[in-house]
């Protein structure tokens, strides 16, 4: 066994999965390229991503729209959701500048703009 698939078994352990379920989500990750599982324990308050990352980004701004279309009686909860999700992305996308050398002075130029 390589050292991700060991990794990986042991976080799906430290996160609550039992062995066998952990072992299935990685035999059916190995047998098809376009596998994807998402899911979300509230008990532990931890997600899991199984399989192609690709097809898991689609399935995940697939739940994202699924969640603000059930949330249209909440407009309330529903701007504090967009609100959330703005922000992360804003922090993910001004590390990913960052990361690939953009200066900041450019990365704020471009923010002004937006507004």
């Amino acid at each position: 066994m390589d050292e991700e698939t060991k990794k990986v078994i042991k976080k799906a352990l430290d996160d609550g999965m039992s062995f066998d379920e952990a072992m299935e989500k990685i035999e059916r990750t190995n047998s098809d390229d376009d596998y994807a599982e998402i899911s979300y324990s509230t008990v532990k308050g931890a997600g899991y991503i199984f399989g192609n990352v690709d097809e898991a980004a689609n399935g995940i701004l697939v739940l994202i729209n699924q969640l603000l279309d059930a949330l249209n009686n909440d407009p309330e909860r529903k701007q504090h959701v967009i609100r959330d999700i703005n922000e992360l992305m804003m922090k993910q996308t001004l590390g990913m500048l960052k990361a690939n050398g953009v200066p900041m002075d450019q990365i704020m130029e471009v923010l002004s703009e937006d507004e």
